[in-house]
């Protein structure tokens, strides 16, 4: 999945505004912030924006026998310059505005 395919998923947009500003943020501390997604949909979410280099592991903890995980965005990935920009299809900027 390319960058822009990453960032431009609504669910995956309401989870970078979650993080942005320096936050950090443990999954439960999204779900409470984003109440109407699934757990299992944000889950899932947060794996890909993780797999994809957006979001990084900030620090881990054991809790009740899982590992729960502190989540920092990774705002170098986060912005799409002029270069990549550029490089989107008329169809990309459709389902990109489309998206916000």
């Amino acid at each position: 999945m390319d960058a822009i395919e990453l960032l431009i998923q609504p669910v995956r947009l309401r989870i970078i505004f979650a993080l942005a500003g320096g936050r950090v943020l443990t999954t439960s501390d999204l779900q409470t912030r984003l109440p109407d997604v699934s757990k299992a949909t944000l889950y899932r979410h947060i794996g890909l924006l993780a797999d994809g280099g957006v979001l990084e592991v900030e620090g881990e903890r054991r809790v009740r026998g899982a590992v729960e995980r502190r989540y920092r965005l990774r705002e170098d990935r986060t912005r799409i310059t002029n270069d990549v920009a550029a490089t989107i299809s008329t169809e990309g900027h459709r389902r990109a505005f489309a998206a916000s």
